[in-house]
């Protein structure tokens, strides 16, 4: 049968939970909240265990060893309430508390070898001396078999006079019997009040003896605990006199680049919109101009249809020649880790760009297109009249016109017609769902992307939660934990604009020839808040709703650097770059932090 560690909490947010670990396969068992932990504790819950705390480290043998190694926790390891320094001896039933009052466990082995015993467990010794000393007393000096032995031994020495009936001599021995068994009595009773005084006076000194100890413990442990309370009041002030400092002084650009700048990535993310009745990609309807009849793929412009009212474009679920537009895209965008779990923050206009302004998207309408007028029926000769009923335009020029037609948004649906003939077909009205096909994001000085995932995302602000599966230590970018940002305050924004120059390094394999690949660093912006929560309109900002509010801060970036954190001069995050930012004017804009807690606060409290 396998021998097993046994680990039974008893105390924190573990409590009642029984572990098991095979010996074999443990050489060193890690206790603390930092994930991979070999006994890992709740981040929030079990907040007097350090992120690593101790170890417990196992010498296979027979019989096998272990020994409980603190890693300078700051709360401290209590073994069976003593707390250690360093390596301490483990044995099987002992009791390990991380922190005082923290959370707690029993550690044992099963099966509990033969040649190992739990430690030795301590009890009073007054008790047993006094237990004992009546045994003996009782086992040496019996007063009734002591006068028998001595009734006997009188009988068998006193002659008996001759001449004396057996009568007589029989009285004569029971009156001697009676007179020595109540002398016994006396001496039995004289030795009890003996042995009661002694076995009192000892009791009563042993029992002083053990209060004074008790005291003297109390004591100590009373010293121990308030000098430890003033240590902590010392380290505490130091603390907040370092922080105050670092705030009068102010964390450097350089200073946050070097610290965070690994923690903020390039994110790519490519999309496409689906028709949800159909399940069918949506497709934008183009058309050769009539003057190159047989145009190619270069030469074919964007269809749009004249309802009657309004101008909408040409979209349908099929492409049977292979030359329509996908409606989606693909965008690229800043990103930073809030965590060493994986997670990231970035914009929502750049994870689920089908509910942002659809133009973003579509570069291939920035010159000519042409429209239709929409038809209530087919008809039939429509394919030999197609170029009469073709009305070319410029789009630049006719931007009044088509204003709000560029500016619609996939998630809001459409109308959708047939791919031959401007005529409506299904409900009118339908509905669209926006899809990832791709989400990946690249580190500072890589050469790869890292798949990731989509978690969440909120209309209340510009913001999207992603998930890197990660193989290795992260390091992820502090959060500002109050919102008590000031106008003047100084910032740095790290972020991919589209302007920075770019390096790239040649890779391949024996497989594969040589190519290059494009390696990222992100780039340090400085600035400082001008204006504190402004609400622009929703139709001049992208990705700011009405109930949405942004810092708007002094600092020049451009396309691209959007979802990239903004840090105040203590080196914590307190916005997320979001849309709306200009080179040209110098303005950008950024959602405060306050919304970056209630998307990552599954359960926000009350």
């Amino acid at each position: 049968m396998t021998t097993r560690i046994v680990i039974q909490h008893v105390g924190g947010s573990k409590a009642n939970q029984v572990e098991q670990f095979p010996i074999d396969s443990t050489g060193e068992m890690t206790i603390g909240r930092e994930p991979g932990s070999t006994i890992l504790f709740d981040a929030t819950r079990d907040d007097t265990v350090s992120r690593k705390h101790a170890s417990i480290i196992v010498t296979v043998g027979d019989p096998p060893m272990f020994q409980l190694l603190d890693h300078g926790s700051r709360n401290g390891t209590m073994l069976n309430g003593t707390r250690i320094q360093g390596e301490s001896e483990l044995m099987p039933g002992d009791l390990i508390e991380l922190g005082t009052g923290g959370a707690k466990f029993k550690f044992d082995v099963d099966p509990r070898p033969a040649n190992i015993t739990a430690r030795t467990r301590m009890i009073e010794t007054a008790t047993i001396g006094a237990t004992r000393g009546l045994d003996a007393l009782t086992h040496t000096f019996n007063p009734i078999m002591r006068v028998d032995a001595a009734i006997d031994a009188t009988v068998e020495q006193r002659p008996i006079k001759a001449g004396v009936g057996r009568d007589t001599v029989m009285h004569m021995l029971s009156e001697q019997r009676h007179t020595t068994s109540r002398t016994a009595i006396y001496v039995i009773a004289a030795l009890l009040v003996i042995v009661g005084s002694v076995g009192g006076g000892v009791y009563y000194r042993n029992h002083l003896a053990l209060v004074e100890q008790n005291a003297k413990l109390v004591k100590q442990q009373e010293q121990i605990e308030q000098q430890a309370q003033a240590t902590n009041q010392k380290t505490t002030k130091i603390e907040e006199q370092n922080a105050a400092l670092r705030h009068q002084i102010g964390v450097s650009p350089q200073a946050i680049m070097d610290t965070y700048g690994n923690a903020t990535v390039l994110v790519k993310v490519s999309w496409r919109a689906y028709d949800k009745e159909t399940g069918k990609p949506v497709f934008h309807k183009t058309w050769c101009p009539p003057a190159h009849r047989n145009c190619t793929t270069d030469e074919l412009l964007p269809a749009y249809i004249y309802t009657g009212n309004k101008y909408v474009r040409w979209l349908t679920t099929d492409d049977d020649n292979h030359t329509n537009y996908p409606v989606g895209g693909i965008v690229q965008g800043s990103g930073f880790l809030i965590n060493d779990e994986g997670f990231i923050l970035t914009n929502r206009h750049i994870a689920v760009s089908w509910k942002r302004d659809y133009s973003a998207s579509s570069g291939y309408e920035q010159g000519r297109g042409v429209y239709f007028d929409i038809q209530d029926r087919r008809d039939p000769k429509f394919s030999k009249t197609v170029y009469e009923r073709m009305h070319v335009f410029d789009v630049q020029k006719w931007e009044s016109e088509f204003r709000k037609l560029l500016r619609w948004t996939p998630a809001e649906g459409g109308m959708l017609f047939a791919d031959d003939q401007p005529v409506l077909v299904g409900k009118g009205s339908n509905m669209f769902e926006g899809k990832n096909e791709s989400i990946s994001m690249r580190f500072p000085g890589a050469h790869s992307d890292v798949e990731a995932r989509l978690v969440r995302n909120t209309d209340e602000a510009d913001l999207a939660l992603l998930k890197v599966d990660a193989f290795s230590s992260l390091v992820g970018a502090p959060m500002a934990e109050k919102d008590d940002t000031k106008v003047g305050e100084p910032v740095t924004v790290l972020g991919y604009p589209s302007y920075a120059s770019k390096r790239y390094v040649r890779v391949g394999s024996i497989k594969s020839p040589e190519k290059e690949e494009e390696v990222v660093d992100p780039t340090v912006t400085t600035g400082s808040i001008s204006k504190q929560r402004v609400k622009p309109d929703a139709t001049e900002y992208e990705g700011v709703t009405s109930s949405g509010d942004m810092y708007q801060m002094t600092v020049t970036v451009g396309p691209g650097s959007s979802g990239g954190p903004v840090f105040n001069s203590d080196g914590k995050v307190i916005g997320v770059l979001t849309a709306g930012s200009s080179t040209t004017t110098g303005v950008a804009y950024a959602v405060p932090i306050s919304y970056v807690r209630l998307l990552t606060d599954l359960q926000p409290r009350k």
